[in-house]
């Protein structure tokens, strides 16, 4: 019921099911044309959860070299049915190599996306850590924020996480950030 309610929502923008697979979890964002039809942007948007799967996969492939159904299971929190599932709707979309009792491997299509999504999620932890978001709660905000911001936005922060981070100044910024987060006031020493 929930998934059909999130597909019904993300409908409402503009975007119908991947035409290859007809697969509810695979979007194509439409845009009016010069004439005013709605042309499919050349761009799939895919699921929150699929780039979950995309990005664990990464993760679990970069420190073991393979990834099973189980270590995605356990590192998701889903059971391996569910995994197993996700592999293959995955590899119908040509973003993994799903073989049952071997595991899953990303096509060279998938590790575009779980690096895009890793990318974001990294930017936007950076993010959350310099604003003084606890190291936990910064990476679980992330992993939210970096599936429903803009593009733009994204950018935008991240241009500003580098201007501080590179900033002769930062230090002294981000002291200053502190002692408003702590008092409520601006820090008026000179």
């Amino acid at each position: 019921m929930h998934n059909r309610i999130i597909i019904s929502l993300i409908r409402s923008f503009g975007a119908t099911t991947c035409t290859q697979t007809r697969n509810p979890y695979f979007f194509i964002f439409k845009q009016p044309g010069i004439d005013g039809k709605m042309r499919a942007k050349n761009k799939v948007m895919y699921s929150r959860k699929c780039e979950d799967y995309l990005e664990t996969i990464l993760r679990i492939v970069k420190q073991k070299g393979y990834a099973r159904t189980k270590d995605v299971s356990d590192a998701m929190g889903n059971t391996p049915a569910s995994v197993a599932e996700m592999f293959k709707k995955l590899h119908d979309e040509g973003l993994v190599i799903y073989r049952k009792y071997e595991g899953v491997t990303l096509t060279d299509k998938g590790k575009k996306v779980a690096r895009e999504v890793q990318i974001r999620h990294t930017i936007m932890k950076k993010f959350l850590e310099i604003i003084e978001v606890p190291l936990d709660i910064a990476d679980r905000d992330a992993c939210i924020m970096e599936h429903h911001l803009n593009p733009k936005t994204i950018d935008q922060i991240n241009k500003l996480v580098l201007f501080i981070e590179t900033s002769p100044t930062s230090a002294e910024w981000i002291e200053d950030f502190n002692y408003f987060c702590e008092s409520g006031e601006h820090n008026k020493t000179e």
